[in-house]
């Protein structure tokens, strides 16, 4: 793939999971762990060192990767900085999310601002170094809450090596930006006293009162516009952000808040603009003939960004030069708005570059950004990169201190701990660089000195240490269970059965078989898969015994319901008990880490296969097919099979096959494991096809031997995957494909 395409590519795929910043809404957001596991693993699979920089909410972590350069006297390294969280999707017209790619654009919030311009900035870094021989490291910073106040950049600061230098691929629309404002917020509390909406004599109206002192507050923002002008940011300015106050329409408002924002050019500091507001509020208080109470206090400031035209500007703009002047762009400018660039300027000798794509609509209704400049944002950053690395006496940055701990706190590596992956621990499977420390470690130890492992993109997951397998007492899960605890005998193995006696009877008859292997981490757990207390006490035990589970392998299922007629009962186990088991399961999987296996059929991709067009797109579109879509269709099919009027989709031919409950079963399993995929926030998923295996489910005519299917059921289990992908035997299965001569399951 070629960085054109790949560029693209990634920016649709970024846009595609929601990072919502959670703090800008009164709308819960995502948060940015799920984009920020995502673009782990891509630097990971593209051979870099990776660190998750781990923040005060567990769940926002800040991704650091590093490809080392050849070094020696004057390397540099320049990191470009992009931030992973988008602002609120309310408001936004159509799907946020789509990524859609039309007229040359690409679509959904964060495409401009600035989901492109990390897009952009990954593949430059991913294709310089290396081979090509350049000396500085290159780094990329992908960073949480820019969108607010900064806490990510403000954590890649405090451990990243001492660059001189950094690029900020902000939608610029090709500019290079050399110099933006700064701000700073004020909460402003008006004072009133609460009283009975007919006591005027004792009420004072704190929301009246504020308005006072708004009617000062804009003339101020006015008088701002006619101060001396700025060689590129024109002036500062002000604007009210947020208001509240009263609790109810018949009572006397006792306060009222407001949020102002303030943005500085440089020379305003914070205690100058706070001078000016108490200034308002006092000719607002000489307003009245009763009391005025307020107070003011100081919520966040960030400083602008200074103009320096030193010689990482110079080099900025000559390389840009040839690249964007036959698109008359690469002009040289200030910006209204902030970047988290100002914090790596501010008071130290570093420059900082704010460079990125053409974009339009940011933080509005409909946001786009442009796919060519994309692609010549990456060409730019390749050759920026390239020539800086030669110039000035810069020294190759050096690795984060030994000891780190990783994100959960318990897992550690030993060793150059920027290579940390978030997994726990790293060893490669060729040059065995990197040791492991105990599993469940809660100190730090010492770190030796291990080489830097040379081929990281082959490192393993951490040996799992406890897996539960449901519907394990027969058939795939207790082949799969037999299988787990030979090549895990360090591992706590948790069979699950519906009774007591089905679990012990399965134990012993693996010790039967494999009279060599010594059984005794296999645990037995009760679980019936349509009782949600039950679930929910089966959680609670593994939870006792294992603290974490590090992987579910979700097996149960029936063909169906003896006695029943209809699929009513089938759906309740294969689907609805499944989602109960897995949601419930993922609330104690192991951060990072922690995996969901879950056994379907290839019955799934051939009836999907069977319906029509239309409904196949619906089917397979993860992003589209919610739980109450899955509960829709399993009822419109059970009143197919009832004959009953108002049947919403076209279920023939389904309805002609032998144990079509089965199958449609399984369609429904697919489509709501796509969209789990999307939305957990637990993502690590892979589905499994044991193949058509000699079980009791069949009256034992598959072709297969169960052993053979229970084995690779567990495949995902000690390899990685592509989340949300469907396998057999560690290759990838279609979730649409056609129906073979002869099927009738």
């Amino acid at each position: 793939m070629t960085p054109d395409e790949e560029v693209m590519l990634l920016t649709q795929q970024l846009v595609r999971i929601s990072s919502t910043n959670p703090t800008l809404s009164t709308e819960a957001g995502t948060g940015e762990g799920a984009i920020a596991n995502f673009v782990q693993r891509w630097f990971i699979k593209h051979g870099f060192e990776v660190v998750a920089v781990p923040a005060a909410d567990p769940d926002r972590p800040s991704i650091l990767a590093v490809k080392r350069g050849t070094g020696g006297p004057g390397a540099k390294s320049l990191p470009p900085n992009g931030h992973i969280d988008i602002v609120s999707l309310a408001g936004y017209v159509g799907d946020g999310l789509s990524g859609e790619l039309r007229d040359g654009r690409i679509y959904g919030r964060g495409s401009a601002d600035m989901k492109g311009g990390l897009a952009a900035a990954m593949v430059a870094a991913a294709h310089t170094g290396g081979s090509d021989g350049v000396r500085g490291d290159v780094w990329v910073a992908a960073v949480a809450d820019e969108e607010d106040a900064s806490r990510g950049s403000l954590d890649v600061h405090k451990i990243c090596p001492n660059v001189h230098g950094a690029i900020f691929p902000e939608p610029t629309n090709e500019a290079n930006c050399e110099a933006h404002r700064g701000f700073v917020w004020f909460e402003i509390t008006v004072l009133g006293r609460a009283a009975h909406g007919s006591r005027w004599d004792q009420g004072v109206d704190a929301i009246t009162q504020m308005g006072l002192f708004l009617a000062c507050f804009q003339r101020y923002c006015n008088e701002l516009l006619q101060r001396d002008r700025h060689p590129l940011l024109e002036f500062g300015s002000a604007h009210a952000g947020k208001i509240s106050g009263g609790e109810k329409t018949s009572t006397y408002p006792a306060h009222a808040t407001l949020t102002v924002q303030r943005r500085t050019l440089r020379g305003e500091s914070d205690d100058m603009i706070q001078e000016e507001l108490v200034a308002l509020l006092q000719e607002a208080q000489g307003r009245i003939q009763y009391d005025f109470r307020y107070s003011i206090r100081k919520l966040l400031s960030r400083p602008p960004l200074a103009s320096r035209d030193g010689p990482l500007v110079q080099l900025a703009a000559a390389v840009a030069k040839p690249q964007l002047s036959t698109r008359g762009t690469g002009q040289r400018n200030g910006a209204n708005f902030w970047t988290d660039a100002a914090l790596f300027s501010h008071g130290k000798a570093i420059e900082s570059i704010v460079f990125g794509p053409k974009g339009s609509g940011i933080h509005t209704e409909q946001e786009s950004v442009e796919v060519e400049s994309l692609q010549t944002l990456v060409s730019v950053q390749r050759v920026l990169r390239d020539e800086s690395s030669s110039m000035g006496a810069y020294e190759q940055s050096a690795p984060l201190a030994a000891g780190v701990r990783c994100r959960d706190q318990q897992r550690l590596l030993l060793g150059d701990p920027i290579a940390c992956l978030g997994f726990g621990f790293a060893r490669c499977s060729t040059c065995f660089a990197y040791k492991r420390s105990c599993p469940r470690a809660r100190s730090i130890e010492p770190a030796p000195p291990y080489p830097l492992c040379t081929n990281p993109t082959t490192m393993p997951t951490p040996t799992p240490q406890s897996i539960v397998v449901t519907g394990a007492n027969k058939g795939i899960g207790y082949e799969a269970v037999k299988h787990l605890a030979q090549k895990l005998p360090d591992a706590t193995i948790y069979l699950t059965a519906r009774s007591q006696s089905n679990g012990k009877d399965a134990v012993d008859k693996m010790k039967k078989e494999a009279p060599e292997a010594d059984f005794s981490n296999v645990r037995i757990i009760l679980l019936e898969i349509t009782d949600t207390s039950s679930i929910r006490e089966a959680v609670a035990t593994v939870q006792k015994q294992s603290g974490t589970l590090d992987v579910l392998l979700h097996n149960s299922g029936i063909l169906q319901v003896p006695g029943e007629k209809g699929s009513k009962g089938v759906f309740d186990v294969n689907v609805r008990g499944a989602k109960a088991c897995i949601e419930a399961f993922a609330q104690i999987l192991t951060k990072d880490t922690g995996k969901v296996i879950v056994v379907s059929s290839e019955v799934g991709s051939w009836s999907t296969a069977a319906q029509e067009k239309a409904l196949q797109d619906k089917l397979l579109n993860g992003s589209k097919t919610d739980w109450k879509q899955v509960e829709a269709w399993m009822n419109d099919w059970l009143l197919h099979e009832q004959g009953g009027q108002g049947v919403q989709e076209p279920w023939k031919p389904l309805d002609q096959l032998e144990n079509s409950g089965y199958a449609v079963s399984k369609l429904f399993l697919n489509a709501y494991l796509r969209n789990y995929v999307l939305q957990s926030q637990h993502p690590r998923l892979a589905v499994v096809c044991p193949g058509y295996c000699a079980t009791d489910l069949n009256g034992f005519s598959g072709h297969r031997p169960a052993s053979q299917g229970g084995e690779s059921v567990c495949w995902p289990v000690f390899n990685e995957f592509e989340n949300g992908h469907f396998y057999q035997d560690g290759k990838d299965l279609p979730f649409l494909y056609p129906k073979p001569e002869g099927f009738n399951v």
